[in-house]
């Protein structure tokens, strides 16, 4: 009899121990999940967990606030929950105490996940006055898929006249320079993700002013002359028309504050880091590029837009894009009727725009967000893989007989 009630409680241990290592084991990796039941395969949750992290860049003459998504450690199996840093709103007339947090999913301070590093680098240009964490679900996704996300807080105020695009125009380039040698520092030895970047593999992406910024980072070049011919049958009032008046009243001081001696009659120097190996713009304004400065982008390129965007139309962002680019491997797509807020973090997520009667800045008339931005992980977590990592699969999930989602409009060439 004692040797039975030793055997039952020797048996009992043993399947304590094996339940608590099937828990630990299922900790071990974040369940492969999207925004909806219906994800595809590249918009479910990666292999690693995402930590979060902010950094400072003193480098240059203001300082520069960085977010940086990177694959993390979760030993204790913690939930991935975050409240972004409560920021203000870089609208003018805004109260100056007015604060605003956005929400997301990651793992603040996590111990940093060196078990495949180098991981390739991508950097994300917020929007027009916005802010680093306004596409979180993107961000978070690519550190969930095995890529450091570094994304900088640009210095910048909207207000009706667009007063500050001239200066940000220039100031965005020389902000991405500022990121990359501060990637250098973050993954050299002794930095905080000492070993994690791969500054050789890079991609630049954005939405809105933040498409713009990687435009100029794939190799595209400033032309005022294409500028001046956009902007002549447009109204002040037209979304595009509004940056015309800064722009070209201000091609000296863009001048010298790119450290040129004088404006360029014609296209003016490339911005282009050869790490640079690929770009995502979204949304992305070409008025100041032309025909001419869009064919410098050589690199491959993911290119997205809403069908129905409202603030920067397809036929001022991805159709030039398209038809201009020298690249031999590039894809396009439109999500049909969609409005410019469809790339942006949902209201519930980031309530800013709800708060000062923008609802349109944080939502779409036509798209579920989860549907929208489900699909936007899905394509850009593909490009990522195959032209940062060489990924075959990933390659193939982005040939045109390959998708066939409803309601999307794709085209791509060297897939």
């Amino acid at each position: 009899m004692v040797h039975r009630s030793h055997t039952w409680a020797h048996f009992a241990l043993i399947l304590v121990v094996l339940l608590s290592l099937s828990v630990v084991s299922a900790q071990d990796t974040p369940e492969p999940v999207g925004l909806r039941p219906d994800a595809p395969t590249y918009a479910l949750h990666g292999l690693y967990w995402v930590g979060y992290q902010t950094f400072t860049i003193t480098e240059g003459t203001y300082p520069l606030t960085v977010a940086a998504w990177y694959p993390a450690l979760n030993p204790k199996g913690l939930t991935e929950s975050i409240a972004y840093p409560a920021i203000p709103s870089k609208f003018e007339g805004m109260p100056e105490d007015y604060r605003y947090s956005i929400s997301g999913n990651a793992l603040a301070e996590a111990e940093p996940n060196g078990s495949a590093e180098p991981y390739p680098l991508f950097i994300y240009a917020h929007g027009f006055a916005s802010d680093p964490w306004n596409a979180a679900y993107l961000t978070e996704h690519l550190a969930s898929w095995g890529f450091v996300v570094l994304s900088v807080d640009h210095p910048e105020i909207w207000n009706p006249t667009y007063s500050e695009i001239w200066s940000a125009s220039i100031k965005r380039p020389l902000d991405l320079g500022r990121t990359i040698r501060f990637a250098e520092q973050l993954t050299g030895e002794g930095g905080d993700l000492a070993g994690m970047i791969d500054t050789e593999r890079i991609a630049v992406g954005g939405h809105s002013y933040g498409g713009f910024t990687s435009l100029l980072a794939g190799g595209a070049r400033f032309d005022f002359e294409a500028l001046k011919t956009a902007c002549a049958p447009l109204a002040p009032e037209h979304p595009i028309g509004a940056v015309c008046e800064p722009l070209l009243t201000h091609q000296a001081d863009m001048a010298e504050m790119a450290g040129l001696e004088t404006a360029p009659t014609g296209l003016w120097p490339s911005w282009h880091d050869p790490r640079i190996k690929a770009i995502v713009p979204s949304g992305g304004e070409t008025e100041l590029f032309g025909a001419a400065g869009l064919a410098g982008i050589e690199i491959p390129i993911l290119m997205m837009n809403g069908g129905g965007d409202m603030t920067v139309a397809p036929e001022w962002s991805v159709i030039p894009t398209w038809e201009h680019t020298a690249s031999t491997q590039k894809a396009m797509l439109l999500l049909d009727d969609a409005d410019h807020g469809a790339f942006a973090s949902s209201c519930d997520k980031n309530p800013m725009p709800l708060e000062i009667g923008w609802f349109a800045g944080c939502s779409d008339p036509v798209w579920d967000m989860d549907r929208a931005h489900d699909l936007i992980n899905h394509f850009v977590t593909a490009f990522l893989l195959d032209v940062l990592k060489g990924d075959a699969e990933a390659h193939a999930a982005l040939a045109p007989g390959a998708v066939s989602f409803p309601g999307i409009t794709y085209q791509a060439e060297g897939f």
